[in-house]
């Protein structure tokens, strides 16, 4: 009994360094980057259309997405939006972009959970790789972008499937698979809607996770049923991307629709060049190569392990093995997804669409390492005091190396621009470049400017249109 109370003790300390940790690293984040109004650090229409959204008046089904597009689901602005209305905050660029730093913080934490071990190390990999990877922090704290708010649900998702999954294991009471099973099927639906390739991604980590299942009890149709968070997931998200189709057509003529069939055989050869080249010719290319080899070898042992009869599903060792072992395959996953998706080259390959690669397969990189640590005798038997110090090591590294980023001049160009404009004229259109109206009527407090864009060009508000 005595021991147990230790034990315990030692958790709930350990929770609150982890938590001291995050909280440090949060105010690091928002420190050396808010001041300067580094946290937004590009200002073009593709950055000032969410701050449109969050501070649109108007619930209806074009807002579930990004404006007139049907593959950035737009929740967080929807959430932002009621903020709004209920308590009439006014969301400024600055205060989007620090909302957005901290939930892409709050991944570290959701991947701390992710391991009972090796999870403080996972953490501490995953702000590294957001603060000191050029690639990755630019895109993942740009407003513009999904992949922040796409990430931290990833991992939020998988964490969810492992528990639903473990109700199924141990004969779980009814309500509590319930109410485990609707969680996970949430947050599977809002990471398909804030990118719908988070659904075969998460399908990986669900085999995973029902293989080790099957490792500790033994194959059972019940853990069939794991199935059925991930599907109505990505169900629920099919429905709202119906939803926002139809009225859009029914409003607008348009249904906004992107090209996301797979792209025709004659391209393909083509296609994997390239997206073969974006990667390893990138700097942190060679990481992600070792990310996908160390997954490979993780799978390959666990397989190896579990043919002889010698695989412990309760291992920390396994359960590190595996959790590399996802990692790698979604960072190959969403990197043969890009290499054959018809509107990613449209869009000429950009290195934006590889960003999920370059995070998850950095932190395979990191998952591997401490595996292969892990693999001499002596680091095994001290696996978490390992993994502690490691961690810290490496946050001590990342807030010591942490940029200090300079403010967008464009954003301040905007808002002198939007206060010349106001004082000739009072709640107009706006009518010019596509480049030009969004950045311009984003940073208008009172939302008096209405752009549209010039005729020939893309229009992302057709709802503006009719003012003219």
């Amino acid at each position: 009994m005595h021991e147990e109370k230790v034990g315990s003790g030692w958790r709930w300390l350990g929770a609150a360094a982890v938590l001291a940790a995050w909280g440090a690293l949060v105010a690091l984040t928002l420190g050396r980057l808010h001041p300067s109004g580094g946290l937004v650090m590009d200002w073009h229409s593709d950055a000032a259309i969410p701050v449109l959204q969050v501070n649109d008046p108007v619930f209806d089904a074009f807002r579930l997405y990004y404006y007139g597009q049907d593959r950035l689901g737009a929740w967080p602005w929807m959430l932002g939006q009621a903020a709004r209305a209920v308590l009439g905050l006014h969301w400024t660029p600055e205060r989007l972009a620090a909302a957005q730093a901290v939930w892409v913080l709050a991944g570290c934490l959701a991947l701390w959970r992710l391991h009972r071990v090796a999870g403080v190390w996972l953490a501490a990999s995953f702000g590294a790789v957001v603060l000191l990877a050029p690639l990755v922090h630019d895109f993942v704290f740009s407003i513009g972008h999904p992949y922040g708010w796409q990430l931290t649900l990833l991992f939020l998702a998988w964490g969810a499937l492992r528990a639903f999954v473990g109700t199924l294991d141990d004969g779980a009471p009814r309500r509590r698979r319930l109410v485990t099973g609707a969680g996970a099927a949430l947050l599977v639906c809002l990471a398909c809607w804030t990118s719908t390739a988070s659904g075969p991604l998460l399908g990986l980590a669900l085999a995973g996770e029902v293989g080790l299942a099957c490792v500790r009890t033994g194959a059972s149709r019940r853990l069939l049923l794991a199935l059925v968070p991930l599907g109505a997931g990505v169900v629920g998200e099919r429905i709202l991307r119906t939803l926002f189709r139809l009225h859009a057509r029914h409003h607008f003529g348009h249904t906004f629709r992107t090209n996301a069939r797979l792209d025709d055989l004659a391209h393909l050869p083509e296609d994997v060049r390239v997206a073969w080249e974006r990667v390893t010719t990138h700097a942190l290319g060679p990481l992600v190569l070792l990310g996908v080899m160390a997954a490979l070898l993780a799978t390959a042992w666990l397989l190896l392990r579990w043919r002889r009869g010698r695989l412990d599903a309760a291992s920390p060792l396994t359960g590190l093995a595996a959790v590399t072992g996802t990692l790698g395959a979604m960072a190959a996953a969403n990197w043969a997804m890009v290499a054959c998706v018809a509107h990613i080259r449209e869009n000429g390959h950009d290195i934006r669409y590889f960003v999920p690669t370059f995070a998850l397969g950095l932190l395979a990189a990191a998952a591997g390492a401490l595996l292969l640590l892990s693999a001499l005798p002596f680091v095994r038997s001290v696996l978490p005091a390992t993994a502690g110090t490691a961690a810290a090591v490496l946050l001590a590294a990342t807030v010591w190396r942490a940029p200090v980023r300079a403010g967008a001049p464009g954003l301040a160009e905007a808002r002198e621009a939007a206060d010349a404009v106001l004082r000739r004229v009072d709640d107009r259109v706006v009518l010019g470049g596509y480049w030009d109206v969004y950045k311009l009527a984003a940073v208008d407090p009172e939302n008096r400017l209405r752009p549209v864009p010039l005729e020939g060009q893309y229009v992302r508000t057709p709802f503006n249109v009719p003012r003219l």
